[in-house]
């Protein structure tokens, strides 16, 4: 059959032609992806996991809005925000896949009882050099002896198994990080996002303080805070009684909203046998933080009421039948009931004149103070200090024990004035130097504040009390 002469074969379309075009392009691109993810595996297996939701503390902090503006006091909110360097790579949006990573995996490594960080990191298999170059880049920024079981190691590697970053988290505020790059190894602490708020906390002694704040919810380290904040004044052992209170005004730290401790005691009140002491923290500019009355003269005398901060006085001062001579003897010093091992502070400045065994008190210790005041502490479990050292006020001395004369762990505190034994609950020390000038100015400023918080806490109890009452 023949054909038609003006039959021409049919021309593709332009615009044909451009889709086809596209479209193998796009196959190829697909192709280069599906073969990169084959040999590499999928990219998304190497992204950081999504964070597990937190479930609410029982204890919120204030939003952020209602926090008050920090001051030179440190009264209200502060919030400290930095984020710190990290060593996994970035995504590049633009071409769709994750540019090569230097770490290609990360150990969660949990230190166990008795394990070193080096015992820990080499049970994973990371060789001995490298744990020695990234721990010793650490020396100084971590204080590995504090270290205890349960604390979290993370460490990177990269795709030989050699170890290129370690991280180091003592506690939900307190990390440090070393990684090696062109200097070798380096390490600093990682600064993490924190919230200090501040809260009004209120109580009343039913056995003791320590029951009475546990009881409301707070940690012991608030309980030894409150001793410490009011040692000059109040003997917490002998002067503390059922019915007595306290308000107090301290700041709290959150991380992402989970209480994490406590920051500093800003102000308290305690009121024992209906006599109420206050005290306020202010840092004067040529010194350290203290704490004084409401008039600015300082809380802090010469020296202690008592040389620990728990304990239960089983023996006054005065005459007493000796539980192991067996015949009425002076007892010159205040027994307190403690068990061994409880840390013994000194109770005020001065220089160790004595740190030996006696057969009567066994290991004990004298310092002396000046102005005539002398102080012993008897059979303790530990000396910790020599003759001849230089010690502070609430400088820790010593343990409790029960060595020499004694029928079980106690602490025997002995105070001379003059070479002659008093009565350590009956004396009156000279407190240290009042605030004068700008720093009184500033401080009485910073009291009110904190004074009209301390009434508050107290008009809502005295009206929960009266609705008690009624109820």
């Amino acid at each position: 059959m023949a054909r038609d002469a003006s039959w021409r074969p049919r021309e593709t379309p332009p615009g044909l032609n451009k889709q086809r075009l596209r479209l193998g392009f796009l196959a190829v691109l697909v192709a280069v992806n599906i073969g990169v993810i084959i040999y590499h595996g999928d990219p998304r297996d190497r992204l950081p996991a999504r964070p597990t939701p937190r479930v609410k503390s029982a204890v919120e902090p204030r939003p952020r809005s209602q926090a008050a503006p920090l001051s030179q006091s440190g009264l209200a909110a502060v919030t400290d925000r930095q984020t710190a360097p990290s060593l996994v790579a970035e995504i590049q949006p633009t071409q769709g896949l994750r540019t090569p990573s230097r770490v290609q995996q990360v150990l969660d490594i949990t230190l166990k009882r008795g394990q070193t960080v080096a015992a820990a990191l080499s049970s994973a298999g990371i060789r001995n050099e490298e744990i020695n170059a990234a721990l010793g880049s650490l020396t100084g920024v971590v204080d590995f002896r504090r270290l205890r079981p349960g604390h979290q190691l993370k460490a990177r590697l990269d795709k030989d198994q050699r170890l290129i970053g370690l991280d180091v988290h003592a506690g939900p505020v307190d990390r440090a990080r070393a990684h090696v790059g062109q200097h070798g190894w380096q390490g600093h602490t990682l600064d993490v996002h924190v919230d200090t708020l501040v809260h009004n906390v209120r109580g009343e002694v039913r056995s003791s303080l320590w029951d009475a704040l546990v009881g409301t919810g707070e940690k012991p380290w608030l309980v030894t805070e409150v001793v410490d904040m009011f040692a000059w004044d109040i003997d917490f052992y002998t002067e503390v009684h059922p019915g007595d209170s306290f308000r107090l005004v301290v700041e709290k730290r959150y991380l992402d909203g989970d209480f994490v401790g406590y920051g500093a005691l800003l102000a308290g009140e305690f009121v024992t046998q209906g006599q109420a002491h206050r005290a306020f923290r202010f840092q004067p500019s040529d010194g350290s933080a203290g704490f004084y009355d409401d008039a600015g003269r300082s809380l802090k005398k010469q020296l202690l009421k008592s040389p620990l901060q728990y304990g239960n006085v089983t023996s006054n001062f005065g005459m007493r039948f000796h539980p192991v001579l067996g015949y009425n003897r002076a007892h010159n010093g205040i027994d307190y009931g403690v068990p061994t091992g409880t840390p013994v502070w000194s109770v005020g400045d001065g220089t160790v004149v004595r740190a030996m065994q006696d057969r009567g008190f066994g290991k004990y210790i004298e310092v002396r103070h000046p102005n005539g005041w002398l102080s012993q502490y008897a059979h303790l479990s530990k000396i910790d200090v020599r003759v001849g050292q230089r010690v502070g006020q609430k400088d820790f001395i010593g343990k409790t024990g029960s060595t020499g004369l004694s029928t079980g762990p106690h602490l025997h505190f002995g105070l001379k004035r003059n070479n002659t034994y008093v009565n350590p609950a009956a004396q009156k020390f000279e407190r240290s130097k009042a605030l004068t000038g700008k720093d009184l100015e500033t401080f009485l400023e910073q009291v009110k504040k904190l004074t009209g918080a301390l009434d508050e806490l107290k008009v809502a109890h005295e009206a929960v009390a009266a609705g008690a009452r009624e109820g």
